[in-house]
């Protein structure tokens, strides 16, 4: 299996023309907010490539070739993969500009509502600082669908754990709290993201041409 997959990605060195199929894997919200409005650009910009997403929660195998690229929060693994970080941020509380105002300034987080992950991912960082720092805080909905969860907050539901980049891109704002509470937010999870691919196919034309598009249009 390892021969066969290194022919495979012999044969594709030789390609030339920056056309085909690339396989990008990315997390849905972060390929809602961000990658789906680049599509219209990168179309324009390479005709030729026709962009296959697999937006889910996990990670995909890039050895095995169950994708040629990924935008990953974690730092990936592997001898054979490349890198580049794109961004390292902190998360922040945010909620809908009516629910923010309606709170006023927050002293403690008692009662304040808050849109939380499910038991699957309850393991997240933004999960657990709810559960561990914002205590006496209200669970108003409890879903692990990141659509879902930015549809709530729009409505003014609850606040959520996001990170920073998202406030502008969702119309979402920061609750006004005292010095002593801001003081629990600070450094809530610090949010990396990662540009991989495997080492053979970054020089792969079609890869490196939507590789580059992204590395541009994220810095």
């Amino acid at each position: 299996e390892a021969c066969a997959e290194r022919l495979l990605r012999g044969a594709e060195s030789f390609e030339r023309r920056v056309e085909g199929r690339v396989k990008l894997s990315a997390p849905p919200g972060l390929v809602d907010a961000f990658v789906v409005p680049l599509l219209k650009q990168l179309q324009v910009a390479h005709p030729g490539i026709v962009l296959d997403l697999d937006a889910r929660v996990g990670v995909v195998d890039l050895a095995r070739r169950e994708a040629d690229i990924a935008l990953r929060t974690l730092p990936p693994r592997g001898a054979d993969l490349i890198q580049k970080r794109l961004l390292q941020t902190h998360s922040v509380v945010a909620g809908h500009r009516e629910l923010v105002r309606a709170l006023g300034t927050l002293k403690s987080w008692e009662g304040v509502p808050f849109i939380q992950w499910g038991e699957d991912l309850a393991h997240l960082p933004q999960a657990r600082w709810v559960h561990e720092k914002a205590r006496g805080s209200k669970s108003v909905l409890i879903t692990s669908n990141f659509a879902t969860q930015v549809a709530a907050v729009r409505e003014g539901l609850g606040l959520l754990v996001v990170p920073r980049p998202y406030l502008e891109v969702l119309g979402l704002e920061e609750p006004k709290m005292t010095r002593a509470l801001r003081e629990t937010t600070q450094g809530i999870v610090l949010d990396e993201l990662y540009l991989v691919t495997h080492r053979v196919l970054r020089q792969v034309p079609r890869v490196d041409a939507v590789w580059r598009f992204l590395d541009a249009h994220f810095a």
